[in-house]
């Protein structure tokens, strides 16, 4: 049986919220919303995700991060945490091998320079 991977989905786009979902078999899980909260909660929140659902990172194929347009910050922060995921784990980020995915040479293609 070909199983699909889980995907993580991190979007931190909006400042006054953070969501974090997992799709597994084409599917969404679960999908969390915290409102008004730091982006300190970025972290805790996948962890609390993955415990409810009894999921080790492991068990994920592929993190996709939200990448626009939002806030610059928030879309940083959800970067950062899916990028250092990335490296620790050997996951992909947005289809691209690891290492490959950077927000700021994203956001810079977006101007004509």
């Amino acid at each position: 049986m070909n199983q699909r991977p889980i995907i993580l989905h991190i979007d931190t786009h909006d400042s006054e919220s953070v969501r974090i979902k997992l799709q597994k078999d084409g599917k969404n899980i679960e999908r969390r919303v915290l409102r008004k909260q730091s982006d300190q909660a970025v972290l805790p929140l996948i962890e609390q995700l993955f415990k409810a659902e009894n999921i080790r990172i492991e068990d994920v194929g592929a993190i996709e991060v939200h990448s626009g347009p939002g806030s610059y910050t928030g879309l940083r922060v959800g970067a950062s945490v899916a990028n250092t995921i990335s490296w620790l784990f050997d996951i992909s980020v947005n289809g691209n091998p690891v290492g490959i995915y950077n927000f700021s040479s994203y956001a810079l293609s977006r101007f004509d320079l």
